[in-house]
């Protein structure tokens, strides 16, 4: 009879593969160092995945399932476009900074080789409450009309600069400088 996955196990890669990655980069990684890493056999990893490639891509889903939740905290559909867009834009903004080295893994990973249009195409369903909001708030009038492909980097790029800035302790998280950027950003998409 086979035993059991461990979750400790499964963490524990997955948390070394992380750290890894932002280490030494993809091309560095290999099944060995993250057992030697995580303190497993490297024999143990294979029950859990094929090869690194796989390791990759299980991790950027199950990141991008943890930030996803954490960006439509309070957000619900029958909220104004201003009320909608600040409750995402905060919660952006927090997940940002909270998890700076998980961004910066999806960010890298995204762009990527090793991306399978399934890891893709998951963890844009992910974000689905988030791209729904601005379709439909568009169709509405209650923001700019303009691209999906224009609307998305306009969103999603200044709150990158601005939590970097705070996670290298240029900026503070709260306080009137992060409100103010919130208001701009609220501006830059009113219709």
């Amino acid at each position: 009879m086979a035993r059991p996955k461990s979750e400790e196990k499964y963490d524990a890669i997955m948390q070394v593969t992380l750290d890894l990655v932002i280490e030494v980069g993809f091309h560095g990684l290999s099944m060995a160092k993250i057992a030697k890493r995580a303190g497993v056999a490297t024999a143990t990893i294979y029950v859990y995945f094929d090869n690194t490639e796989a390791i990759l891509n299980q991790l950027y889903m199950d990141l991008k399932q943890v930030v996803a939740r954490d960006i439509v905290k309070g957000y619900k559909p029958f909220m104004s476009a201003e009320e909608g867009y600040k409750r995402i834009w905060r919660n952006q903004f927090e997940s940002l900074v909270k998890y700076s080295k998980e961004y910066l893994f999806l960010e890298q990973f995204a762009n990527s080789p090793y991306i399978t249009n399934i890891s893709r195409e998951e963890g844009m369903r992910q974000f689905q409450p988030v791209l729904d909001f601005f379709i439909r708030e568009k169709e509405k009038g209650g923001i700019r009309d303009m691209p999906t492909e224009v609307l998305f980097p306009m969103f999603f790029a200044p709150l990158s600069a601005i939590a970097r800035n705070v996670n290298a302790g240029h900026l503070e998280a709260e306080g009137e400088a992060i409100d103010l950027a919130m208001d701009s950003s609220w501006r830059s998409f009113m219709p």
